[in-house]
């Protein structure tokens, strides 16, 4: 893959910058074509979020014309986005240089920027109940299912931890976005766990909840915890070196 898109210029993240956005018209920069009608789609600029750092891609369609391309998932390569998925017909393409409208899957879009944003708050929630910050082992803010994995020995106590985080929502907070380099890094930060794995790089994405915590984060999140409504702990399973928790909202 690398060989067809090392000329490449980085892709534009809207994302970045606004959640919300659902719809955008893009340049098409190249087209890989996979099997079949499936196909790797390159844009300057996409509002599709990757597959990576524990959120699920976003789905939804590329559109020119009469030919329409599923979006399947999005993946990053070396700051470049590809969209994977496949073209309605089967002699349908895209060129170079078409302008092509693009449009997410919004309810899972916004799903998942609620499940990123209450695994941010569940650190915190961690964090409380065990009197300092909790090392993460992994994560996936969902769909299909949703969790976080810790670095403990015991188990918390659901009921403390789901009331904690219920707090947090209920007190319908800001979720901020700020862009910052790393000089100004360590000044942003506030209980932010695994700052020893953070890496070097020339900008960092921050979000910051008041009160609550603020980290480097790619993902895409919701303006106000209130819009998160309801947390629930669905269930916990031990793993090595540490607990699962599965959450989902309600």
């Amino acid at each position: 893959m690398r060989e067809w898109i090392r000329d490449l210029t980085i892709t534009e993240k809207l994302y970045y910058y606004n959640s919300y956005q659902k719809k955008t018209t893009a340049k098409v920069l190249r087209v890989i074509k996979d099997r079949g009608k499936r196909a790797y789609i390159v844009l300057d600029k996409t509002i599709f979020h990757p597959l990576g750092g524990g959120q699920p891609s976003d789905t939804g369609f590329i559109k020119y014309g009469e030919t329409i391309f599923e979006v399947r998932k999005a993946l990053s390569r070396e700051g470049i986005i590809l969209h994977y998925g496949a073209f309605k017909r089967k002699n349908d393409t895209f060129y170079e240089n078409d302008k092509v409208s693009c449009q997410i899957d919004w309810n899972r879009r916004y799903l998942i920027m609620k499940l990123h944003t209450s695994g941010h708050i569940l650190d915190y929630a961690m964090a409380k109940f065990f009197g300092r910050l909790v090392e993460t082992l992994g994560a996936l803010h969902g769909p299909p299912r949703a969790y976080l994995d810790y670095k403990i020995s015991n188990p918390p106590e659901i009921d403390k931890v789901e009331k904690y985080v219920q707090e947090i929502i209920d007190e319908d907070l800001p979720v901020n976005i700020s862009f910052v380099n790393y000089k100004e890094l360590a000044k942003h930060l506030h209980n932010a766990p695994n700052i020893d794995r953070i890496p070097h790089v020339e900008k960092y994405r921050i979000v910051s909840i008041p009160g609550v915590n603020s980290m480097p984060c790619t993902g895409t999140h919701v303006k106000r915890t209130g819009e998160i409504r309801k947390f629930k702990i669905r269930e916990m399973e031990k793993i090595e070196n540490g607990w699962r928790i599965y959450y989902w909202i309600e």
